[in-house]
């Protein structure tokens, strides 16, 4: 009689135990499913690497002989300043002459006397012929000896226009061998030490990028690319800082890759502090749910899943 009183009382009590949770496995479950939300996250939005705006391989208009290097890695420089020189020995010694001769003026002045001195012969030859002393054939001799005179003179004066033209080539030609920054940027690479050779194959001497703007390429669902253009703002997150920007969209491309369904998407981010690094990975937030199924892990688990 006692046990069958008994057996209600147990099967409670082994309902009571089945139905008790286990400990940490509620807890385990959610931290997978924030795992799984970070995941899709990623798997839409896609991610990128910054790159410079722009990265420039500078190049020797000339082959010859690097001369001197004017800068080092990682110096900051501006438009138009002068990072490299080549060889220019035989064209200052060809300018230098080019130059004496352009300032050589005692062939022009003994030119200019002789014409001076034949065309007053000349003008005297025909008043006398005028005053019946002088004869034709004299004043005719006289006439063409003036001219030649005159022509003589013009020929020196050409001559020193040409050199001096000579001296302004020879200088754009030394200027072709000053190698100069064609932006503001920062020296990622010098290819070159003074004394080497640069061929005519490769002329590539340094790489300068800008940074003050970073460029990032994503490839989006076509479904979420047909709601971005050109000009509006989208939110990027920096996955090794956890720094979240706000960046303008570029491009976006008019094309689906057919193999993927995705479209390329390009945005710029403003580094004009500096803070931010190029090359670093980026994650594009489409939109808010995105940022909000982040926002709602742990800190820890962030922290674990962008290793």
């Amino acid at each position: 009689m006692k046990n069958t009183q008994l057996i209600p009382v147990l099967l409670a009590a082994s309902f009571c135990l089945i139905s008790i949770p286990v400990f940490g496995q509620e807890t385990r479950f959610s931290t997978e499913n924030l795992e799984r939300q970070f995941n899709d996250t990623l798997s839409v939005g896609n991610e990128a690497f910054t790159e410079p705006i722009e990265r420039i391989y500078v190049s020797a208009a000339e082959p010859g002989i690097l001369a001197e290097v004017h800068v080092n890695k990682g110096d900051i420089v501006t438009r138009d300043d002068l990072l490299m020189e080549m060889d220019m020995t035989v064209l200052e010694a060809s300018q230098r002459v080019a130059e004496a001769r352009a300032a050589e003026m005692a062939r022009f002045r003994a030119a200019e006397v002789e014409f001076l001195s034949r065309k007053t012969r000349y003008e005297k030859l025909i008043t006398l012929e005028r005053d019946g002393a002088g004869s034709p054939e004299e004043v005719e001799r006289a006439r063409a000896e003036a001219e030649v005179a005159k022509q003589e003179m013009e020929a020196i004066r050409e001559e020193a226009e040409r050199y001096r033209l000579e001296v302004a080539q020879y200088e754009a030609r030394m200027e072709l061998r000053r190698i100069r920054s064609p932006i503001d940027g920062v020296i990622v690479e010098l290819t070159s030490k003074p004394g080497e050779y640069v061929n005519a194959t490769d002329t590539h001497v340094a790489t300068v990028v800008r940074l003050d703007t970073l460029r990032a390429g994503f490839h989006i669902p076509t479904s979420r690319a047909t709601r971005m253009k050109q000009g509006d703002t989208i939110d990027v997150l920096f996955r090794d800082s956890g720094e979240r920007v706000t960046a303008e969209i570029e491009y976006v491309s008019p094309i689906t890759q057919a193999d993927s369904g995705r479209v390329e998407v390009d945005v710029l981010i403003d580094n004009s502090h500096g803070e931010l690094r190029s090359g670093v990975r980026c994650l594009l937030l489409v939109d808010s749910v995105q940022q909000s199924s982040i926002d709602a892990l742990p800190g820890e688990l962030v922290e674990d899943l962008k290793r």
